[in-house]
């Protein structure tokens, strides 16, 4: 995995796991890999990982379970909720940046439409 400097790993890390439950790669209910697994796949120490889980679990997305490992929450609601927040900061993110150069709103509507019916062209 490839690092940012200015953004702390261990949230790095929390911001790949979140995306894999948000986007249904984990689904509610399964067995997440274990943070040694984790560590070993984004190249950090098991403790930066152990952070990052600590945070998701404190969250409600994932839970342990005494001997079997830690599970996604079986809670669908709450992790459409947490997905349309994810995509609600996603897009207004954008909405700075594109007024901080000029943009005004229905500049940036055309133009999010316009992109959207080139995507549907291919």
């Amino acid at each position: 995995m490839n690092f940012k400097a200015t953004v702390p790993i261990y949230w790095q890390i929390v911001e790949m796991m979140k995306q894999r439950l948000l986007s249904g790669e984990w689904k509610p209910g399964d067995k997440v890999p274990t943070v040694r697994e984790i560590a070993l796949e984004v190249g950090v120490n098991p403790n930066t990982v152990q952070k990052a889980v600590s945070y998701l679990e404190n969250e409600g997305f994932l839970h342990a379970q005494r001997t079997s490992g830690r599970y996604v929450t079986t809670e669908e609601a709450a992790i459409e909720k947490a997905r349309l927040q994810w995509i609600a900061e996603r897009i207004e993110d954008l909405m700075v940046s594109l007024r901080n150069i000029g943009c005004q709103d229905k500049e940036i509507h055309a133009l999010l439409i316009q992109h959207l019916e080139q995507n549907e062209r291919g």
